[in-house]
Parts: structure tokens; sequence; C-alpha cells
């Protein structure tokens, strides 16, 4: 199929991809929006996929769709009654970043114009082999990029953290609202 452009499953891909990324810039329930981050993030690993980057998709789905998309959700969900809430959203700011969308579509579009790409030397030479490619990548993400990649991991766990002692006030506060409005109104009956 070289040669020949993009086939019906990458155009099907790309338009639920489009699709739901506006869905999570435009839905108001917080639940949905990060269903729709779920679902873009999985086609672009079908578009991986389809590609023939087996490992990228791979990586795709098991560390964005199935591990930061899912501390999302659990993070909204263990804010107090966020997940019933209809945030509203307005388009005050929609200008300024309609121009800094365009201006870092602009500078994306310069480097990738105007930049000189060499493969990594590791990844090309001797052929396919799918397993010293994937070993070689594997090596070339990690190896320079561990300790990023681990303060990451610590710093979601953080902030994990901070929204389960969120959850936990605000529902100890909700509590002892709820409380003070029961004895007063015991008090106001008798």
């Amino acid at each position: 199929m070289a040669g020949h452009g993009p086939g019906p499953v990458f155009w099907l891909l790309a338009a639920v991809l489009i699709a739901s990324a506006l869905g999570v810039v435009t839905l108001r329930n917080m639940v949905h929006s990060a269903l729709c981050l779920a679902v873009t993030l999985l086609m672009a690993g079908g578009l991986y996929l389809n590609m023939g980057a087996d490992l990228l998709a791979g990586f795709q789905v098991l560390i964005y769709v199935g591990a930061v998309v899912t501390l999302v959700l659990v993070a909204i969900m263990l804010i107090a009654k966020i997940a019933d809430r209809d945030l509203s959203q307005t388009q005050a700011r929609g200008g300024w970043a309609a121009a800094v969308s365009i201006i870092v579509w602009l500078l994306l579009s310069w480097v990738l114009a105007h930049g000189t790409w060499t493969p990594n030397a590791a990844l090309t030479e001797g052929g396919a082999d799918a397993a010293r490619q994937a070993k070689a990548l594997s090596l070339a993400l990690l190896d320079p990029y561990l300790l990023p990649f681990e303060v990451a991991s610590l710093l979601l766990l953080v902030a994990l953290m901070g929204a389960v002692v969120l959850a936990q006030h605000t529902a100890l506060a909700e509590r002892s609202d709820i409380k003070a409005a029961l004895k007063e109104g015991e008090q106001r009956d008798a």
C-alpha cells in the first residue's frame, strides 16, 4: 500500500481521534471529557499500529490509556461530587488560545519543514529485526530519560495522594456541616 496514500483505516482512526479530541475540550462533564481523552489516546495507538510501529502502539496504550487516564479518572472520582457537576466553561480567552495555537502550529510546521532528520543508526542498521529494534528503541527511550520518567511517576503519585487528602477533607467538612445543620434544626424544633 506504500505510495498509494493513507487507507480507509487511517481515515477512520483519524476521524474518531479528532472527534474525541474535540470532546475532551468541549464537554462540560469532567468524567466524559476524561473518557474522550482515553478514546483519543487509544486512536493514536491505532494510528501507530496502522503505521507498523507496534512497540509504540503498545507503549501508547499501556502507559497513556492504561495508566495516565486511569489516574485522571480516579483523581476526578475522589474529588467530592465533581463527577456529578457540569463545570461552566467560557470562551473568554478563546481568542488568546487560538492565537497561541496558531503560533505553535506555525513553529512546529517550520521545524518539520526545515529540520534535518537523521534516523537512529541502532534502529536502522542490520535490516528489520523487530526484537533488536524493540530493544534499541527501549534503550533509546529509557536510558537517557529514566530519571525524568521516575520523577514524573512520583509527581503523579503525589497528585493522587493530594486528591485523596482533598476528597477526605471535603467529605469531613460536609459531614460536619450536615451534623451542625441537624443539631440546629433539632434545637429549633425543641
